[in-house]
């Protein structure tokens, strides 16, 4: 059983950024088979979302379709404090 490689950071502020960790990943000729984002890929921070300016559907489906390995999101539920 192979676990594989993970890349994991918060800050990836939008999808420019995570291409480029792609791409220096595979210019370095190092192993990367998932790719995690925390909650920067969402719209003002609500759940189950995509912000439609750093994370265009569009960009990331094209994004999504080139890569050769997994993209997980982290989900986070806000909850404000009484």
């Amino acid at each position: 059983m192979q676990i594989g490689f993970h890349q994991c950071r918060w800050g990836y502020h939008n999808l420019s950024v995570v291409e480029d960790v792609v791409e220096n990943y595979r210019s370095a000729q190092i192993p990367l088979d998932v790719i995690w984002n925390d909650d920067n890929h969402m719209d003002a921070r609500k759940d189950l979302t995509l912000s439609p300016v750093n994370y265009s559907r569009p960009k990331l489906l094209a994004f999504l379709d080139m890569l050769r390995f997994h993209w997980y999101v982290c989900v986070a539920c806000w909850f404000g404090v009484i």
